[in-house]
This record gives C-alpha cells, structure tokens and sequence, in this order.
C-alpha cells in the first residue's frame, strides 16, 4: 500500500502526558492573546470602514468564480536550484563549520520553462538583485557583514514570486538591519506582477490593506505586552489605531507597494514595514490564483503537484500518498523532508509498520458504516547507512465525523487542517480545524534498532484527551 521515501529525525516522545500538559497550558494562553487580537481587530474593521475603496486601476475583470477553501489549483512545473557563496574577508573562524565571510550569498535560478527568454531574464533579475544587495555594506561602513538571500516563495498557477532578503550584521552582532523585497512574475510573458493584480477589480483593497496592518501592530502589541491575559480595556487602541493611519497614508499615496506572496498570504512591505496578508480571510477577492492561468508554458508536467488553495504547497512534496480505502476511510502518509537518501532496508520495515497500522484503523472503519476515519500518519528514520544504530519512528492520529459530513466536507475538512501554521511538520489533528470532526486516537512508534531490541507503542486515546483538559 505505501510507497515510501527517506526520511530521518531523532526520537521524541511527544505522546507524553507531561507534554500534552504543557502544550494544553500553551493553547489556552495563545487562545487568549488570539482572543485578544481578533476583538482588537473586528473593533478596527468596525471603526475603518471609511477606508473601504473600489480603488483598483487594474484591467483585470470582476471576480467571476469565487475561490473557496478546498479548491485545488497547481504547481507550476519548473524546478530551482539554489547556489550559495561565501565572499570577501573571512571574519571568524570556528573548529567545526565553514568560516565566517562578509558576504554570505544564496540564491535560486529557475528552469523548466519553455520560453528560454522568460526564463533567463527572470533568472538574470535574480542575479542582479543580489548584486544590489552586495553593494549596500561599503556603503555602510558600521556594518561588518551581509547575509542575502534570494529565494522563490510562491510557485503556482502560472505565477511566480521571489522573496529578496538581506541582513546587514555589526560586530559581535550588536546591531542588525534587515529588508525584505519583493520580485513578481507572470510565467507566461515574463511580466511583473502589481500588487493590484493580485486581487479581483472590485476588491476592497483599502480595507484588506488596513485590516492587516492594523492586525500586524495588534500582534506586536499582544507580544510586547507584560500582561499575558491582554486586559483590553488598557489596550491602547488609539496607538495602534495612529500606526495604522499613518501606513494608509503612505498606501494612499503609492498604492503599488513592493509584496511578494506565497500560496497562503501576501506580504505587502510599505517603507521598511511588513504586513502580512492572509488570503484565505478575503477568498472571493483573491485573483492571483486564476488571473493568469496559461497553457503550455513548461518542459515537463510531470513535475505539477496538485494542492489546496491557502496552503503551503511545499507540503505537497512531503505526501506520498493522499488516498481513500472504501467509502469511509481516508488516508494520508507523510515523509519528514530532512534527507535525501534512503535506507531500503528500514524503509521496508517503516513501510510494514505503517501498512499494519493503516489496517487496523481500516478494520474499524468497516465496522462502523455510518462514520468516516481520517489517518494522518509521519514517518522519519535513520538514512545514514554508516550508523551504528538505524532508528525508526512513525506517529498517526486517527479522527472520525459522520460519513454524510465527510462526503460533502471532505475536502474542506483536510484544507483547513493544512491551512493552520504550524513550527514544523507534523500529522494532522483534523478535530482542531473541524468542530464536526472528532479525535478518535493517536499512535507513536518506535524502536532505536531497527534490527534488535523491543518497539515501543503509545497510544493516546479519547479518554486521555478528556482527562488532561478535565485536570486542568
């Protein structure tokens, strides 16, 4: 059933109670900050209606299809290859580890496209973009280095966008100045792109604008502040509010702000301040995913992944498979993305493992025709074959909701999971997402040698969940 490739990633016992405990302690205190800064922000939207705009100079149509979460759109098919330089004086030098250079310099370049003159002229503004960046510390002589990174974000339908970062760091890293900027393209003709392109002709564009600015202060302020329950009658809604005036100002003034985008949010950059846009908060006036849809643009299609809108197709590469077993059993299988090798032999094993377990959750599926199971399972072990010890470990949860809800929803259900940020990779939890979705039971499995010793199983049922939150 599986058909799996490496992965690698040291043994932790997340299923701990102690853990559950703390990460339980955790969600409730970000719940509250959460809590906090939506009040703040509905009372902004309330109060900012007077930014509401049908500002759009764009030649763009009207949104003609609402983009909904759960919709699936595509990669582009072109590949990148990242190149990184160390140049200038080496500063430091360490026992382990490359040296320290004044310049520190990794960059993509793209390929795959058919237009060979789209390509190199997107690939040449890469190349001098950093060559910009290289000429700001002479000019800043407080500075003793630079860190430049210039890497691709947002690669899907048809479009691409270039994140352009550099850092500029003192001795002793005493002072840091960074900036972020922004490159935008059509694949189809190799123009740019204009942050009005990115949203429908009749968008609210002021008040989308406004909203996230005013949510970005919100959060600092949420962050800054030395009470962690956010008493929001001392909130200085009035600063946050002047902040967020006087970045309008400035949009007003030159709406064609710098951006740069990925398939979840926009970052719109005004002056040295980034904002962040979360698309799917505004679906139907998103315009970037359909506007410029082309035909024929790359070498290989072979290459296109399939994912949801709203979330980080990056993921996509992870999912081996995405699959259905009967009518009411859904599953998935992910790979830990840290290695490109492969052991064979403790893949096989990770492989069986997995298929038994996929099993036994099948098995209660069939058993229960009226329910649909959802299994989000992760996989990691030792690639290295030199190791003295070639580890594995697996980790699952199983959640289940009524088999009408998931036949209408099911698509829904598994975007908003993907569509949640997160610290790293991990299993979905579809019942945080989904109130009509239930935990049902998560599974860790690991053994140290994958040859000898015993493997160790922890399950973290219904009943656990309960317990911790009614010992809170």
């Amino acid at each position: 059933m599986s058909q799996l490739s490496s992965a690698g990633r040291k043994n932790r016992n997340k299923l701990s109670k102690n853990n559950a405990k703390r990460t339980l302690y955790f969600l409730i205190i970000f719940a509250i900050i959460c809590f906090a800064v939506t009040t703040a922000c509905i009372f902004n939207t309330l109060k900012l209606r007077k930014y509401s705009s049908t500002y759009n100079t764009s030649n763009k149509q009207n949104n003609s299809e609402s983009l909904e979460i759960g919709k699936k759109f595509y990669t582009n098919t072109i590949e990148t290859e990242e190149i990184i330089q160390n140049e200038g004086k080496i500063l430091q030098t360490f026992e382990i580890g490359d040296p320290l250079y004044e310049y520190y310099i990794s960059y993509e370049q793209i390929s795959g496209l058919k237009n060979t003159a789209v390509q190199n002229k997107i690939n040449a503004d890469i190349r001098n973009k950093v060559e910009e960046f290289k000429k700001i510390l002479p000019q800043r002589p407080e500075f003793d280095r630079i860190s430049i990174s210039v890497n691709v974000i947002g690669n899907f339908s048809d479009v691409l966008s270039v994140s352009c970062y550099y850092c500029l760091v003192s001795s002793e890293n005493s002072e840091i100045e960074n900036q972020t900027l922004g490159l935008n393209y059509r694949l189809d003709n190799g123009q740019r792109i204009k942050f009005e392109d990115l949203f429908w002709k009749d968008a609210g564009i002021k008040t989308i604008v406004s909203n996230s600015i005013y949510e970005k202060y919100a959060w600092e302020y949420a962050f800054n502040s030395d009470d962690a329950y956010m008493d929001l009658d001392k909130v200085d809604y009035g600063k946050i509010e002047n902040q967020t005036f006087k970045k309008m100002v400035k949009f007003n003034s030159n709406p064609n702000i710098d951006f740069y985008f990925s398939t979840s949010d926009i970052y719109g950059i005004i002056d040295d301040f980034e904002f962040e846009i979360d698309m799917s908060k505004y679906a139907k006036e998103i315009a970037i995913y359909t506007n410029f849809l082309a035909k024929d643009l790359y070498l290989d299609s072979s290459l296109q992944k399939e994912f949801y809108a709203f979330t980080n197709f990056h993921i996509t590469d992870c999912f081996e498979i995405e699959n259905m077993r009967g009518n009411n059993f859904y599953y998935e299988i992910i790979a830990y993305p840290n290695s490109e090798k492969t052991n064979q032999d403790v893949k096989k094993v990770v492989q069986d493992k997995i298929d038994e377990k996929l099993q036994y959750y099948y098995d209660i599926a069939t058993q229960n025709p009226d329910k649909a199971y959802l299994a989000s399972v992760i996989y990691y072990y030792e690639t290295d074959e030199e190791a003295a010890e070639k580890f594995y470990q697996c980790d699952g949860i199983i959640t289940e909701t009524d088999l009408t809800y998931f036949k209408e929803n099911k698509d829904n259900i598994i975007a908003k999971a993907r569509m949640q940020d997160s610290v790293e990779l991990w299993c979905y939890d579809f019942s945080f997402t989904d109130e009509n979705v239930e935990f049902y039971e998560e599974f860790m499995l690991h053994k140290a040698d994958y040859l000898s010793g015993e493997e160790t199983e922890n399950i973290y049922t219904k009943e656990d969940r309960e317990g911790n939150f009614s010992e809170l």
